[in-house]
Parts: C-alpha cells; structure tokens; sequence
C-alpha cells in the first residue's frame, strides 16, 4: 500500500509537471522574439566592455521557471489516487438511463476529469500570466503616450492562450452536463425534467459557443 501509493503520487507528479514545463517553456521560448539582443557592461582596469549575454544563459533561466512552475502546478490538486483508481477501475454492470454510461464513470473517472479541469485552467491563467509579464519587459506590449500598444507577436500569441482558455471553459461545461446525474433538480438530487429538456441543451449549446469562440479568437 505504501509503495503503490508514493510510485502512484510521483508518476502523477512527474508527468504532469513535466507537460507544464514543456509548455511553459515553448511559450516563454515565443517571447524571446521579442527580446532582442542582451549586453551585459563590465569594467576591466580603465576599459568597459558590452558583451552580448549568450542565448544559453536565457534558455537555462527559462528552463529553471518553467521546471519550477510546472512543479509548483502539479501539486497539490489532482489525487493520485483517484487518477490511478480512475485508469484501473472496473465496470459495475450499472447504466445510467440518461448518458447510458456505466456507474463507475460516475464514482471513479469524473471527479479526476474534474480535477484535470481545474488544473489545467490554472496552467493556462499562469501561462498568460508570465507571457504578457515577459511581453511588458520586452516592451511587445507597452503604454505610450496613453495608448496601448501591442506588437504582432505578442496579440497573436495572447490570443492562443486566450482560445485555449476557452477551450478549457467548454471542458468544464461538458463535464457539468454529466454533474445534472449527481446534482440535479428532481428527487433527491438526482436528474429531473427540467435538466435533461432545457439545461442540458443550452450547457451543448454553450460548449459549442465556447469552442466557436475559441477558434474565431484564435484564428
């Protein structure tokens, strides 16, 4: 038990903070267009000398906060248990009669997709948050004479992020629409009327305005 439980909570640990860090990393790699040359000024005896700050002191620095933030978001949300209940759980025999899927989806794999969800809202709004930082200290995106300005690079790459964030939304309101089975409005909480012929229909119809939005914002 205590070996399956630590092996289960740093397999989880490790992947997911290694997929952060990956995308950290790329995303943080796209602001560096916009960084231009870096010369650090030293003085020897009476001479001072500019060197250009080599691209391999940049990449380490990115490397280090993208390993550190994807090992920061790792922690902490999802149950390592849970994710590996989730992939070994057996079927019950039990079918919903709305969905037609198995109880043990219900037990098992939705609370973890749940958790996935809200994990990855977290990776996204950071994500922004250290991309349109970095931009503000490029100056990709700066305030001038009262106006905001905003180079190519940088709208196009905030937009991504912004269409992948809505991507997120969508996620989380199709989950929602199987949390009607366990939350509903009918007896004792479970799926009444109302929730299978009006909000069912509109949570499909906002994820499919989530999901349209996202690409008109990022195209």
């Amino acid at each position: 038990v205590f070996w399956t439980r630590w092996l289960a909570t740093a397999a989880v640990r490790l992947t997911l903070g290694t997929i952060f860090a990956v995308a950290l990393f790329l995303n943080l790699s796209v602001v560096t267009r916009t960084l231009g040359t870096i010369r650090v000024r030293r003085r020897v005896a009476n001479i001072e000398i500019a060197e250009r700050l080599p691209e391999r002191y940049i990449l380490a620095a990115l490397a280090l906060i993208s390993g550190l933030s994807g090992w920061w978001l790792s922690a902490g949300i999802v149950d390592p248990i849970a994710v590996l209940a989730a992939f070994r759980h057996a079927a019950w025999g039990l079918r919903d009669p709305y969905f037609g899927l198995d109880a043990s989806f219900f037990v098992f794999v939705l609370p973890v997709l749940d958790q996935f969800q809200v994990l990855f809202g977290l990776l996204v709004a950071w994500t922004s948050i250290l991309v349109m930082s970095a931009y503000g200290v490029t100056g990709a995106i700066k305030i001038a004479g009262g106006q905001l300005h905003v180079s190519e690079v940088a709208r196009r790459h905030v937009a991504v992020l912004a269409a992948v964030f809505l991507v997120v939304i969508a996620w989380d309101l199709w989950l929602d629409r199987y949390g009607l089975l366990l939350d509903g409005n009918g007896v004792a909480g479970a799926i009444g009327y109302t929730d299978a012929h009006a909000r069912q229909p509109a949570m499909l119809v906002l994820v499919i305005l989530a999901l349209g939005t996202a690409v008109a914002v990022g195209v």
